[in-house]
């Protein structure tokens, strides 16, 4: 079965870490970004399109400056990003020429995916850079993102890229063998349960953010638009001939569902709900197992304001998210529709949401 998955993959997202990236004394390592680079380069020549999103810039920057311990403070975090930033630019540039390969820097924010234009406009950005054979770089844009804009670390960002892109998997490179479960490699996994959530674990290293909960909160996301991750070892030499040739190594997240489209996979991952929807029993099981658009008579309670055309979260009786959808109506239009609704007004049978603008989850 892996043999066939891998042989279908034709774009690939690789997601480093920055503790792949440092020596044993947290100095940003020469030596180990050549490795990367050559494995990005076997992949390349497999005839495959590649997207690197690479950590690194902070602890790169911090290296320059001098300073022995990761700060708390943003400006601080922000300052060494914009120092590192260009130091590892320059330092991929270097070694990525050797083996003439073009490449490109992409600084994203939350901000530049969310809103539906700006979305496209990367997309498109993303389409032109590997139609030309350029190896796009992509990282958060520390310099300026804020809190309430961080994507939270580069696993959710790699997630968020490859949905972007729409590539068919998203490849994680540790210091990891891949997901471990009782000290032993899940070579394959097909859902995400509790079983698995137990035994994922966090990272407590100041030179990076992610552990295991959050690669699994990628896959989550993945397995849900239809695409796979696989998390393996980047500190093994010729770990990409061994994943996409021998087809083995690493922990392969499979999804069960259909790959969503783009527009159903920016619904429902890039965009931040601005209100919800509590549906009563009949209304979920309409658009969860028989593919209906939601109707106003299916809505027991409107939250929040919002207005039509913007985001909102579906919920169950007990306040569960089962999908996320793009509105036609306003709140207080809802609310006045469900008034109508309990006065017999037949006018008032509308369709709330449209099957193509909404994501089960």
């Amino acid at each position: 079965m892996r043999t066939e998955l891998m042989k279908k993959v034709k774009r690939v997202v690789v997601k480093v870490g920055t503790k792949l990236l440092v020596d044993a004394e947290g100095r940003l390592s020469h030596g180990r970004m050549n490795q990367l680079v050559r494995e990005l380069d076997w992949l390349l020549k497999s005839g495959r399109e590649v997207v690197l999103v690479s950590s690194g810039a902070i602890v790169t920057g911090l290296e320059a400056l001098g300073m022995k311990r990761r700060p708390r403070a943003l400006p601080e975090l922000q300052a060494a990003a914009a120092i590192g930033q260009g130091l590892l630019l320059h330092l991929y540039q270097e070694i990525f020429s050797r083996y003439k390969i073009r490449i490109a820097q992409v600084l994203l924010t939350r901000e530049d995916l969310k809103e539906r234009h700006r979305h496209l406009n990367a997309k498109n950005t993303f389409e032109a850079l590997l139609g030309e054979h350029v190896l796009p770089i992509v990282n958060e844009n520390d310099t300026v993102a804020v809190e309430e804009i961080k994507f939270g670390d580069n696993d959710q960002l790699s997630a968020l890229v490859t949905d972007l892109v729409q590539a068919e998997l998203l490849v994680i490179l540790t210091d990891q063998d891949g997901f471990l479960k009782e000290g032993s490699v899940v070579p394959m996994v097909f859902e995400i349960n509790e079983d698995l959530q137990r035994a994922a674990h966090r990272a407590n290293d100041w030179k990076g953010v992610g552990g295991m909960q959050s690669k699994l909160e990628a896959a989550r996301m993945l397995m849900r638009s239809g695409a796979m991750m696989l998390i393996a070892n980047g500190h093994q030499k010729g770990i990409m001939e061994m994943i996409f040739q021998d087809h083995r190594g690493g922990s392969l997240f499979v999804p069960k569902g259909r790959r969503l489209s783009g527009k159903k996979r920016w619904i429902a991952h890039f965009v931040k709900p601005q209100g919800s929807l509590i549906l009563d029993e009949g209304a979920v099981a309409a658009i969860c197992k028989q593919g209906k658009s939601l109707l106003a008579p299916g809505i027991v309670e409107v939250r929040g304001s919002f207005k039509a055309g913007e985001t909102v979260s579906i919920l169950d009786a007990q306040a569960i998210e089962v999908a996320r959808g793009l509105v036609a109506y306003d709140a207080d239009t809802l609310r006045e529709m469900k008034k109508n609704i309990l006065g017999g007004s037949a006018a008032s049978f509308k369709e709330v949401i449209h099957r193509n603008n909404l994501v089960i989850l």
